[in-house]
C-alpha cells in the first residue's frame, strides 16, 4: 500500500481542429473529444498489451465522460479480459472515504479535528505522548508504519489490528514531521467505529457508497469468486506471475475498499458539490497540512498535492499484492482521472500514465520538435549517473540520439530538443545536462511526468562495454530452441529467427536476444542476458536468466 521509465512509446502530435463556417461549434468539440479520446486510447494500448494485465481507465471532464475503456486481461490463465466496469481492489485511494467519514463525524458534532485520539481510543498511544484527528488525517502524528505484509493473509478484528503496534512508540513529536502511516489511518478507521457505533464497511456503505449510488463499491475484495473476477499479478523479470489473495483486515481503514472506474467518478463529482460534506469540509481536504513550525507537507486528507507549471492538482496511488491504482483531479480544469490495474509493478508508474492522460485530454501534449546534434555532443552526454547505492542510469549514443537505461531497465530512447536538453517522444519526461564553467558534464537532471526531480551526478566509470554479436551456425542456433521452465506455470520459449534467438515468456510478446557466445545471449532491449548450461557431452540442459542483479534458473523441459 506504498504511496509510491522505461519503453519510449510515439504518441501522434495533437493538432488544433480548424473551425469551419459551416460547422458548429459543438460539433467542433465533439471532435476534439473524439480525437482526444482516439490519443489517449493509442497512448495507453502501448503500456498494456492485450495478453498482459491490464486496466480499466476513465477520464471525466465538466462532469462528461470523455473517455472509458478497459485493457488488457483480468485473468492470464482464463484468458479473460478487463471490462471498464471491473471491479479492484483501491488500496490506499481508501483512505480518502476514511477522511470523509471522518469528516461526516465532525458534521455530525460527533468530534473535532483537534480532539486527542485517547478521547476514543483510550489505550493509544500508550507511552501518553497526545496525538490529534488532525495529525492522522495528515500523517504528521508518528503513528508507526506498520508492514502489513507479514500478516496480509491472517484474519482480525481492528483490536487485534492495532495491538499490533499499539506499544510501538511514536517515530517522532506529533507536527514536527511528515512520514506516510498505514497505521495512522487504520487509527482514524477505529475511531470511525468507535464514534459512530457501526463496523468501519457499514458506515461508509451507508454514508457514502448508498447516498452516491456507488453499487459496485464495497469493503473486501474477492478476486477469484464471481464471472467478472479479477486476478492480480506481479511482474517477473520474465512474464507475471499469479498473486494470492490477500485478507482486507490486515489493510482496514487504510486500504481494503474496492471499486470500479464509474463509481470513483461518481466519487469525485460528489467531491464538488454539498451531497456528502460541506464547502468547509471539502476545503479541509484539500488544504496543504502544515508541520508545528509552519512548514507545508504536500498532503491534505487522503489526497497528495502537487503542482505543475502553476496548476493544482490532486492525486493518490494504492499498491498492494497484485494490483495497483491512481486519481487525479485537476480541479482548475475540471479534469479527473482513474485507472485501476490488476499488477502491482506495471511496466510504467501509473501516475505517469495518468498524469499524460490528463495533458492529452486537456491538449496540452505539445510537438517538441527535434534539434538535431553533432556526434561530438552527442558522444559527450555518454556516462553514468548514479541513482542511489544499488542503480545507476547508463546513457549511450544511439545514432542522433540518446539511449538512456536504469539497471535491471529497458532501454529509453531520449531525442535533443537544445544541445543539452533532451525528451522522450511522445512523453513528458526529459533529460537536461549539467555542465560546468570548463563545459564537462557533470550531471544530469531528470524531470519525471508528475514533475519530480533527481539531480543525478556522473559518475567517474567508463561506460560498461556492449556484448559483441557472434555468428553461429543454424545447428548451433537449433539447438537452444525450445522451452526452459522458470516455474512450473511460466515456461521461456527459445526459438532461432535468421541470427536471432527470440524468447517468450508464456504468452507474453517475443524480446530479440543475440549470441555473443554459444553459452551466452544478449539482448539491447533491456538490461537482460541469459546463460545457457551444458552438461559434459555439450547438451543443453538449462539456462540462467539474468536482469540487472537478479537471477533466475530454468531447466530445459522440452
Amino acid at each position: 500500500m506504498n504511496l509510491r521509465v522505461t519503453k519510449a512509446l510515439a504518441v501522434a502530435a495533437l493538432t488544433v481542429a480548424a473551425f469551419s463556417p459551416f460547422s458548429s461549434p459543438e460539433a467542433s468539440a465533439a471532435s476534439i473529444d473524439e480525437r482526444r479520446a482516439a490519443e489517449i486510447e493509442h497512448f495507453l494500448g502501448a503500456y498494456f498489451k492485450a495478453d498482459e494485465p491490464g486496466c480499466a481507465v476513465i477520464v471525466v471532464r465538466d462532469g462528461k465522460t470523455v473517455f472509458r475503456k478497459a485493457f488488457g486481461l483480468a485473468d492470464l490463465e482464463a484468458q479473460k479480459a478487463v471490462r471498464p466496469d471491473s471491479v479492484f481492489p483501491l488500496g490506499s485511494i481508501t483512505k480518502q472515504f476514511t477522511a470523509a467519514a471522518i469528516l461526516q463525524l465532525v458534521q455530525d458534532g460527533k468530534l473535532a479535528l483537534e480532539d486527542d485520539v485517547r478521547k476514543y481510543l483510550p489505550n493509544y498511544p500508550a507511552g501518553g505522548e497526545s496525538v490529534t484527528i488532525q495529525d492522522l488525517l495528515t500523517h504528521t502524528a508518528g503513528v508507526p508504519n506498520f508492514g502489513f505484509h507479514a500478516v496480509r493473509h491472517a484474519r482480525m478484528s481492528t483490536e487485534q489490528l492495532i495491538d499490533l503496534f499499539r506499544s510501538k512508540p511514536l517515530d517522532f513529536v506529533p507536527g514536527s514531521r511528515w512520514h506516510y502511516s498505514n497505521s495512522g489511518y487504520d487509527l482514524l478507521g477505529a475511531i470511525v467505529e468507535q464514534v459512530s457505533g457501526m463496523p468501519y464497511a457499514s458506515f461508509v456503505e451507508r454514508r457514502i457508497f448508498k447516498p452516491l449510488g456507488m453499487g459496485h463499491s464495497h469493503y473486501g475484495f474477492e478476486s477469484s469468486v464471481g464471472a467478472d473476477a479479477i486476478q492480480g499479478y506481479e511482474r517477473m523479470a520474465v512474464g507475471f506471475q499469479r498473486v494470492d489473495p490477500v485478507s482486507m483486515d490486515s489493510l482496514f481503514a487504510a486500504g481494503a475498499l474496492s471499486s470500479n472506474v464509474d463509481d470513483l467518478a461518481l466519487w469525485n463529482a460528489a467531491l464538488n458539490d454539498d451531497r456528502l460534506l460541506d464547502k468547509k469540509s471539502r476545503d479541509r481536504m484539500f488544504d496543504d497540512a502544515r508541520l508545528r513550525d509552519g512548514a507545508p507537507t504536500g498532503y491534505g486528507y487522503g489526497w497528495v498535492l502537487t503542482e505543475r507549471e502553476g496548476t493544482p492538482r490532486a492525486w493518490h496511488n494504492g499498491s498492494f499484492d497484485g494490483f495497483y491504482a491512481v486519481v487525479a483531479r485537476l480541479p482548475a480544469d475540471r479534469l479527473y482521472v482513474a485507472i485501476l490495474g490488476n499488477v502491482q509493478n506495471p511496466r510504467v508508474p501509473l501516475e505517469y500514465l495518468a498524469e499524460s492522460v490528463a495533458a492529452i485530454a486537456l491538449g496540452r501534449v505539445q510537438t517538441r520538435v527535434e534539434v538535431p546534434q553533432s556526434s561530438d555532443v552527442l558522444d559527450a552526454y555518454a556516462g553514468i549517473y548514479r541513482i542511489d547505492d544499488a542503480s545507476t542510469l547508463v546513457v549511450r549514443r544511439d545514432g542522433n540520439h540518446l539511449k538512456a537505461q536504469r539497471s535491471g531497465g529497458e532501454n529509453v530512447q531520449f531525442s535533443p530538443a537544445s544541445r543539452a536538453e533532451f525528451y522522450r517522444p511522445g512523453a513528458l519526461d526529459c533529460l537536461r545536462f549539467v555542465l560546468d564553467k570548463e563545459g564537462a558534464v557533470t550531471a544530469v537532471a531528470l524531470t519525471s511526468s508528475r514533475g519530480s526531480f533527481s539531480l543525478l551526478k556522473r559518475m567517474n566509470l567508463p561506460l560498461p562495454e556492449l556484448p559483441v554479436k557472434v555468428q553461429l551456425s543454424s545447428r548451433a542456433l537449433q539447438a537452444m530452441a525450445g522451452d526452459y521452465e522458470l516455474r512450473p506455470d511460466l515456461i521461456l520459449g527459445l526459438r532461432p529467427d535468421g541470427d536471432r534467438i527470440l524468447v517468450r515468456a508464456g504468452g507474453q510478446e517475443e524480446t530479440v536476444f543475440f549470441a555473443s557466445s554459444e553459452s551466452e545471449l544478449f539482448t539491447l532491449e533491456q538490461d537482460a542476458r541469459i546463460t545457457l548450461d551444458r552438461a559434459n557431452d555439450g547438451k543443453i540442459t538449462g539456462l540462467v536468466f539474468h536482469q540487472g542483479a537478479m537471477e533466475y534458473v530454468a531447466r530445459h523441459v522440452r
